[in-house]
């Protein structure tokens, strides 16, 4: 079946705005989340605290007296030096690393932010994914980055399904029957968007499925 009425090429353009806007919220609550995101972890790091061992540990006894052995003093300074010393010093240093991986991540944001451009929905899952990864939770900052990973792969497929129903709308003899099926699929992926993106019960709004049924109904075929 083939469409015949003009009036749906000007619906799908119609469908193909207002899913375009829908894409954009959806990037920006991204883009915002990641600039608060990396403000907090970045410019305001929370100082690393001590583990629970390290504020109870006892004072070390002194070292029994060993066989005659050949002097060693490396192992002599390590046997001696305060366990808890060693622990604070590898700390550090993780920290120091985190914290040059952070600095990178919020360089690459700026850049692919630079301007008020909008991102690409790749590259912003890529940032997310790592900065999972740097801090070892998908929470940060009340923020639960892994809901808006999902809204990202929702956005990318809703993405794909309007390039394709405005490809076929250009055709010169479309196929009323593909759109219909393409605005679904559009429906349905719309539906997968979340708003719980804050934990605690918070919501962030998010547009609701695109009313494109009426499109549907006025549909005409030969």
């Amino acid at each position: 079946m083939v469409v015949t009425d003009s009036g749906i090429g000007r619906k799908v353009m119609a469908t193909m705005v207002r899913l375009q806007t829908v894409i954009i919220i959806v990037l920006s609550v991204v883009v915002l989340a990641l600039a608060v995101i990396l403000f907090f972890v970045y410019e305001r790091p929370v100082a690393p605290t001590a583990s629970p061992s390290a504020k109870t540990s006892a004072p070390l006894p002194p070292i029994a007296a060993r066989p005659p052995a050949p002097p060693s003093p490396e192992l002599d300074r390590y046997l001696n030096a305060p366990k808890d010393a060693v622990a604070i010093r590898a700390g550090q240093q993780a920290q120091r690393d985190k914290m040059e991986r952070l600095k990178n991540l919020q360089t690459r944001f700026k850049e692919i932010s630079a301007g008020g451009k909008t991102p690409d929905i790749e590259e912003l899952d890529k940032l997310l994914s790592e900065l999972v990864e740097i801090q070892g939770t998908s929470v940060i900052a009340g923020v639960d980055l892994n809901v808006l990973r999902q809204n990202l792969r929702v956005a990318q497929e809703v993405q794909a399904l309007a390039k394709e129903m405005e490809a076929e709308s250009k055709k010169p003899n479309p196929n009323s029957n593909r759109i219909l099926e393409i605005t679904k699929e559009i429906q349905v992926m719309q539906g997968k968007l979340r708003t719980d993106i804050m934990v605690g019960g918070g919501t962030t709004p998010i547009p609701p499925p695109s009313p494109a049924a009426p499109a549907q109904k006025d549909r005409k075929g030969p």
